[in-house]
């Protein structure tokens, strides 16, 4: 790491630490006031890369910062990320009101239903300025788009228009649609398709999802339609239950040829403490991946976050510690993190 970069995130995380107790004696801003918000998340990373037999330490900084004007009605965000260089976040104007509205600009945007995984997330790209190994997988970049949405008295329709690649071909883009259709009884059922405009296959998508008193359960069905080649079918069927202090979820995927299961649980020791565990179980040649931590929380805004990243399997698996595109090393972390 060069001297100068070094420096930097040093000053960054002392700021972090040294900002955090004032921004806690904050009051909240009112609604129709433009407010400032961000995040500032510091890793001390420990890494045992199997490919060189050798630990290696990683500092990396990931920061989001900006400006949200939430008014009756309206809505207007300008960001910047601090992620390996300064560059444009989400940055976006909204108007209307609940599943009648239109917004436009530089953004991510998720039809998902499930926790770890989706079969549907085609909208944006993944960050890849992120670890690029599964705990990291639900973090996206975003990127142009206009998105229409519509509806009311327990229906919406929704159309989409995105471009994840920079270019100046129409058959570049992409674009979707979505019927959502919602019951008394916390009921969401979902209906649409995606796809390139110039690139075939679409995607049709279903998508479920029941939320009860303590209890949530859902389904997401992608079907790729090839048409001279055999159609592809994935899915995800979860269920998440929430206890006093704790919550569990377990989720099965079907992706492509791969059969996973994702479990997490989340307890909260105290209010300061909470323990959490995450974990993939590849069955079709069996690896898995781990994940463990301790959180404590400094305040509303300050979290502290000590855990570890287990990778296991043969060379060729999708979790194993040596597949060489993925970053599956083995590690010990201490997470510093602010947001406001």
């Amino acid at each position: 790491m060069k001297p100068g970069s070094l420096i930097i995130r040093t000053l960054c995380t002392f700021t972090l630490i040294a900002v955090s107790a004032p921004l806690r004696a904050q009051d909240e801003k009112e609604k129709d006031q433009p407010h400032l918000r961000g995040d500032l998340e510091v890793l001390f990373q420990a890494q045992h890369r199997a490919d060189e037999r050798a630990w290696f330490f990683e500092y990396p900084l990931y920061g989001h910062f900006g400006v949200l004007y939430p008014g009756e009605g309206f809505e207007a965000a300008i960001s910047v990320d601090l992620i390996e260089e300064v560059s444009l976040g989400e940055t976006y104007i909204r108007g209307g009101e609940d599943y009648s509205y239109l917004k436009l600009g530089y953004f991510t945007e998720t039809w998902r239903t499930g926790s770890s995984w989706s079969v549907i997330d085609i909208l944006n790209e993944r960050d890849e300025r992120y670890p690029n190994n599964v705990f990291y997988r639900n973090v996206l970049r975003p990127n142009p788009m206009i998105l229409v949405s519509f509806g009311g008295g327990g229906w919406a329709q929704q159309i989409i228009a995105s471009r994840k690649e920079e270019s100046e071909r129409v058959d570049d883009a992409l674009l979707g649609v979505r019927s959502l259709l919602f019951s008394g009884g916390g009921l969401e059922s979902g209906l649409g398709a995606a796809g390139r405009v110039g690139h075939p296959p679409p995607l049709v998508f279903l998508t479920l999802k029941n939320e009860a008193a303590r209890t949530e359960t859902w389904a997401e069905v992608g079907w790729w339609i090839y048409g001279d080649a055999p159609d592809t079918v994935n899915g995800v069927l979860g269920a998440k239950q929430s206890f006093a202090s704790a919550f569990v979820i377990g989720e099965l995927i079907v992706d492509e040829s791969k059969l996973i299961l994702f479990l997490e649980e989340l307890t909260e020791l105290n209010p300061l403490v909470s323990f959490g565990f995450q974990s993939y179980i590849y069955f079709n040649f069996f690896s898995a991946a781990l994940k463990s931590f301790v959180s404590t929380n400094l305040g509303e805004l300050t979290v502290v976050e000590a855990g570890t990243m287990l990778f296991f399997g043969e060379e060729g698996t999708y979790f194993s510690r040596y597949t060489e595109l993925e970053d599956n090393d083995n590690q010990l972390y201490l997470r510093l993190a602010l947001e406001f």
